[in-house]
């Protein structure tokens, strides 16, 4: 059986889903890296505005915190490829990266 018999996981099942994603991911390693990065990004930002919506807290901002908000979440999408750069990205000049 393909089973494990102490966690009860498929593994043939993550499998077929690895090979899924692996299969949507572009194979550039440059764009992989970078589809990864936003794919693992993505929750994080998601729990941030529904933090803010749950909380409500957005009732009591003005334009300033709209912005800062925005602005926030938006920066590690800008700095993390400019601080660390992929492998493949590392001696390519900037304005020439898939970012």
């Amino acid at each position: 059986s393909h089973i494990c018999a102490l966690c009860h996981i498929d593994h043939r099942k993550i499998a077929i889903m690895v090979s899924i994603v692996d299969r949507a991911l572009p194979k550039t390693p440059s764009k992989r890296w970078a589809e990864i990065f936003f794919l693992l990004y993505c929750p994080v930002w998601i729990a941030i505005f529904v933090a803010v919506v749950v909380t409500q807290v957005y009732e009591q901002f003005q334009e300033l915190e709209y912005f800062l908000l925005c602005a926030g979440i938006a920066i590690p999408c800008v700095l993390y490829p400019l601080l660390f750069p992929c492998e493949a990205d590392r001696n390519t000049p900037l304005l020439e990266r898939y970012w």
